[in-house]
């Protein structure tokens, strides 16, 4: 099975040193890289290199091969590096062929990362390369099927959309005669209800209300909640509408997918945030909630640098602390989750942070807690900093309150100064609206999530929209309120309903052992 192709190169980032390196002149083709005589190419890249540790911790195979298929004279080698960096010869053929010729090196690896080099002898032409698993899958076809459910939640991004299912459209997945035909569908969730609905086999188009991404992200959950016995949907990958994919990312995920171990198939795999300004560099690969100040794994690595590499596929922050969720501009949830699961209705910002911290709970018995990163499964996305505005910042604050009471990542006291050190902040930079908004966030989160629940969030949305303007003076009065009412009405509530439950569990503990 082939787990993973070459990329010589995209659109969605034409910085050659993120799929290979070279040393001499090279062109680049539609159909082929060709190198002068003389010229060394190496793969050991972000895009190209084979991290063997990774896969074979996760599916426990060993036995892989590299098939390049090229044309010319040259001498092809294959080396492994440690984690300690040092580099092992693991194999090296020498060719010379007047046609193209697919040269195969089968080799055994656990634990290091791969990559091959040419050194062209005479004007040489490298038209692609794969790496496959020799491996014998354990079980039958029918146990190892698996069916990839892409849920897009839309709001007036039409052309970015049409580009995304264009490429999808063009991809295996789409095209009859191939094996990985019908493997993969589509949903989009439009909350504009702009575009033609469409219902086809492998994709669906349906209209729904303005309810956020939550809202979009959870009509996606019922629709493949539907679809689940008649496409046989393994997974749901949660992604933008304004992301920019590879199909190379898919073809990984699905391969990951089809051979993975039976005890990770719970796992979550998630796919790196690339910058849209610096296309180079990863902006985030995984993330730390560490109650709403976030740590990111892999922040800001210039991803040409062999440097960035080093730990290319460590869920793990500097610090060390292990990542807990992915953003849903890709995040891969294995359907049996995601069939007991909705979000909550956060309208925008956090609903992907409480799901996945939702996961980590339900899963804190197997490996399938810590998510799974690998090198070429990422989107290039606009960052959070540059989409920020008092109405976000009003979804910020309210959402990262119940998320930290939910999980009780934080007590009464802290929640309460979190909330006071977000609306000084604002005040302090003279940004009054949105100072008055995050004052309205503490005082909506002492609603409770009873009402959020209940409450028109399209409706409270629009009405958001509609303060344009506050004052210093205004603000005072409405601080002192929210103030008040979080302090002396909201805090008490919680602190007797914890009593209470420590009484029923006092009182049960007692009547079991009377």
């Amino acid at each position: 099975m082939v787990i993973q192709t070459m990329v010589p190169g995209d659109e969605a980032c034409r910085e050659p040193g993120l799929y290979y390196r070279v040393s001499g002149q090279v062109e680049q083709t539609a159909d082929a890289i060709c190198l002068s005589a003389g010229t060394l190419l190496s793969t050991d890249s972000y895009m190209n290199l084979f991290d063997a540790g990774t896969w074979h911790s996760y599916t426990g195979y060993r036995r892989w091969g590299l098939c390049v298929k090229v044309r010319g004279a040259g001498l092809l080698r294959l080396t492994a590096e440690d984690a300690d960096g040092g580099e092992r010869l693991l194999g090296e053929r020498t060719f010379a062929c007047g046609e193209p010729e697919e040269l195969q090196v089968p080799f055994e690896e656990d634990a290091a990362k791969i990559s091959f080099s040419l050194q062209a002898e005479t004007n040489l032409w490298l038209y692609g390369a794969r790496y496959q698993c020799r491996d014998d899958r354990s079980g039958g076809e029918t146990e190892r099927q698996r069916h990839i459910r892409v849920c897009i939640c839309t709001y007036h991004r039409r052309e970015e959309l049409q580009k995304t299912l264009n490429l999808f459209r063009s991809s295996r997945f789409f095209c009859e005669q191939d094996e990985l035909y019908g493997k993969l569908s589509i949903c989009v969730a439009d909350n504009a209800s702009e575009l033609a609905p469409v219902e086809e086999p492998l994709l669906r188009i349906c209209h729904n209300p303005n309810t956020g991404g939550s809202g979009g992200f959870g009509r996606c959950m019922r629709e493949a909640r539907r679809d689940m016995r008649r496409c046989g949907i393994t997974h749901v990958v949660f992604m933008d509408d304004d992301a920019e994919i590879l199909l190379e990312s898919f073809y990984r995920l699905y391969a990951f997918l089809m051979l993975q171990k039976e005890e990770y198939r719970d796992v979550v795999v998630l796919g790196r945030m690339f910058r849209t300004d610096l296309r180079y560099v990863q902006y985030t690969a995984a993330e730390v909630w560490n109650r709403g100040d976030l740590l990111h794994v892999g922040s800001g690595l210039d991803m040409r640098k062999k440097s960035s590499l080093r730990h290319i596929n460590d869920c793990l922050t500097e610090d060390g602390r292990t990542a807990e969720y992915g953003g849903w501009w890709f995040a891969a949830y294995p359907m049996r989750f995601v069939e007991k699961n909705d979000p909550e209705p956060y309208f925008l910002h956090c609903d992907d942070v409480e799901y996945g911290l939702r996961h980590r709970a339900v899963c804190s018995q197997t490996g399938a807690r810590v998510p799974v990163i690998l090198n070429g499964i990422q989107v290039w996305h606009e960052t959070a900093e540059r989409r920020q505005n008092p109405v976000l910042s009003y979804y910020d604050m309210r959402n990262t309150l119940f998320v930290n009471w939910k999980y009780g990542l934080e007590t009464e006291e802290a929640l309460f100064a979190r909330g006071l050190r977000g609306i000084r902040g604002a005040h302090a930079e003279r940004d009054y609206l949105t100072e008055r908004l995050r004052i309205l966030a503490v005082w909506d989160f002492c609603r409770g999530m009873r009402w959020l629940e209940c409450q028109d969030s399209g409706r409270l949305h629009r009405a958001l929209g509609k303060k344009r303007h506050a004052s210093a003076a205004g603000n005072a009065g409405r601080l002192l309120a929210a103030a008040v009412r979080f302090r002396f009405f909201w805090m008490p509530q919680q602190k007797r309903k914890d009593k209470e439950k420590h009484a029923k569990a006092f009182e049960h503990h007692f009547s079991c052992n009377r």
